[in-house]
């Protein structure tokens, strides 16, 4: 018995003129679409730099980041702050592109500066910063940290790296479901 039979005549028909419509424009056998754009350079360099320091976390409640963004903006107290962020800013400096990936230490304000520039959606890339709000929101205001795309992944996932988890940098597979969006540098431009 075909497995056509065991469905009803208007699923059966939406089969067909799926097949149909596919045959039509010749994707019906087609391979699999190559991904649009290869990863830049210094997208490579981003991930590269930030998997680098993977196990880094802080001492006595400073991080090195945290020092590291406190002296930039001459503000040393920002040395036992949440640290995400400027984990983020720091490997953006140590790739050389800051002004691609920004420089901050609160993640609304750097999600915003990536929104303001047209530059901030819900479409996963390598090298992407991503902004989540644990509370599962999807409002800018609402976001509380921010990581790093590594892999973008078939079921829906993305690999991260990010700092200031479990007061480390650490890599994670993170859900949609509590991501707001994605920053996407100027990387080719």
């Amino acid at each position: 018995m075909s497995v056509l039979n065991t469905v009803t005549p208007r699923v059966r028909r939406s089969v067909f003129a799926g097949l149909a419509a596919g045959a039509a424009a010749g994707t019906l056998f087609a391979a699999p679409a190559a991904e649009a754009t290869t990863t830049p350079a210094a997208a490579q360099r981003m991930v590269s730099i930030a998997l680098s320091q993977v196990g880094q976390g802080e001492t006595n409640g400073y991080s090195k980041f945290g020092k590291w963004y406190g002296e930039k903006v001459n503000a040393r107290s920002l040395g036992k702050a949440a640290w995400c962020d400027m984990f983020v800013s720091w490997v953006g400096d140590q790739a050389g592109v800051t002004k691609k990936v920004g420089m901050f230490s609160y993640t609304v304000s750097h999600a915003q500066w990536f929104d303001g520039k047209g530059r901030f959606d819900r479409t996963p890339r390598v090298g992407d910063l991503v902004f989540f709000d644990w509370n599962g929101g999807k409002k800018i205001a609402g976001i509380d940290h921010v990581g790093l795309v590594t892999k973008v992944n078939k079921n829906g996932t993305v690999d991260t790296v990010e700092g200031n988890v479990s007061d480390k940098v650490q890599t994670r597979t993170r859900y949609m479901s509590t991501i707001v969006g994605f920053g996407h540098p100027a990387y080719g431009q």
